[in-house]
């Protein structure tokens, strides 16, 4: 099936949607990740950002004490993430580029051909001297995204699709089954994990400054990608003065709902010349904040701590490829057993929020949910519900089968 087909045809399963939010999950002993910078890192690149550190001991308690409590960004030792089976199943050596990888097209058509999956389609103006980039999301059949993966890699295509936000339990089980959660990522919180998103395409690839108002294990699957970071308060100073310059409100709930300006038009521009120019130091009047940086290959991962705003920038030969696994942070110190007896399924609210059914049958409340806008609440309620009823289900199929063998 061609693109401009899929795109163009009127297709009522195609749709253009603004990047989705993803709900936070406050950390109750979160403390001002820019008070204590000694362990994130120590010495300035050239163009000002200081190397992201590299974890040296990565137990889960040796984590949880240096980064995920006190809200640090760190690189992950290298390789760490290399055993999970999406890295021999997904992506195979490229014949014509040393050290770079292709997807494996005919594993992921095989299980998942028809699984409709977010893409991102950027296209340059071609008018001259005309520097713009058209930006269009939408869904689409897997099939068409990997139609598309083939095509590019044997002649460059000026359409650019980008599998961007994929949730992962939109994809089939076989493929789902691929991503072993991580031992950080389950350990680190209160053993849940909140959401799993996959990202694949060609580089150059390019995500905005933005922030998740949750925290995340980034992965990198395949090819190389550069990170660069921003504390929540700085980054939050250097979003409001581009979007003051573009006579937008800067403040915190415009920056936690971000829509389609994001990724094409004056306001790209100008987060990318701020956060990119290597012309620009972080000690001149230009660039007044404190910025890191990491560069990740195959197998490597770091951890972002919730609020922490970032650009990520896919280069390099061959595809490139990153998951994002979502710890939730959310309390679990007072806790209650669900009660799967009932028919209920969705997410049951009173004064103190909403409440999260984990794994084991138990419920916890969200902490922040006081503290949230209401568009992070709305975004919590959308993916909370889905999960929550999954889990009833699972919960009430085990009791079933319980009640059965006695």
């Amino acid at each position: 099936m061609k693109i401009q087909r899929w795109l163009f045809n009127g297709n009522p399963r195609a749709w253009y949607r603004p990047p989705s939010a993803v709900a936070r999950f406050n950390n109750p002993n979160r403390r001002h990740a820019q008070s204590s910078t000694q362990n994130i890192s120590s010495v300035a690149t050239t163009c000002g950002y200081h190397p992201l550190k590299i974890l040296d001991d990565a137990s889960i308690e040796n984590f949880r004490k240096e980064h995920f409590i006190p809200e640090l960004p760190i690189v992950l030792p290298r390789h760490h993430f290399r055993d999970l089976p999406a890295f021999g199943r997904w992506f195979q050596s490229s014949p014509s580029e040393p050290n770079a990888s292709r997807l494996n097209t005919a594993y992921l058509e095989q299980h998942g051909a028809d699984a409709l999956v977010p893409l991102e389609l950027t296209q340059p103006s071609t008018e001259p001297d005309n520097d713009d980039i058209s930006f269009r999301q939408f869904h689409a059949p897997l099939s068409l995204f990997l139609e598309w993966m083939r095509t590019a890699e044997e002649q460059p295509q000026s359409i650019r699709l980008y599998l961007a936000q994929c949730q992962l339990s939109d994809l089939p089980q076989t493929l789902r089954g691929d991503f072993a959660t991580p031992e950080l990522v389950s350990q680190a919180g209160n053993g849940d994990v909140y959401d799993t998103n996959v990202w694949i395409g060609y580089p150059p690839t390019y995500t905005p400054l933005h922030r998740d108002p949750n925290p995340n294990l980034f992965v990198q699957l395949a090819g190389r990608k550069v990170v660069r970071l921003i504390g929540p308060d700085d980054g939050q100073v250097l979003f409001a003065s581009v979007r003051r310059q573009l006579g937008r409100s800067g403040n915190r709930e415009a920056a936690v709902f971000r829509g389609s300006e994001m990724m094409q038009g004056r306001e790209r521009t100008l987060l990318e010349k701020e956060v990119w120019d290597e012309g620009l130091d972080t000690a001149s009047s230009e660039r007044k904040y404190v910025g890191y940086e990491a560069q990740l290959e195959a197998g490597d991962g770091m951890f972002i701590p919730k609020g922490w705003w970032h650009s990520i920038k896919g280069v390099g030969n061959g595809v490139t490829a990153s998951y994002l696994a979502l710890p939730d942070s959310s309390s679990a110190d007072q806790t209650q057993q669900l009660d799967v007896s009932g028919d209920g399924s969705t997410v049951k609210l009173d004064h103190l929020g909403p409440l999260v059914v984990n794994q084991d049958g138990t419920l916890s409340r969200i902490a922040n949910w006081a503290q949230m806008t209401e568009i992070e609440k709305k975004n919590t309620l959308r993916v909370l519900g889905k999960r929550n009823k999954q889990r009833m289900e699972a919960l009430k199929a085990t009791q079933g089968a319980q009640e059965e063998g006695n």
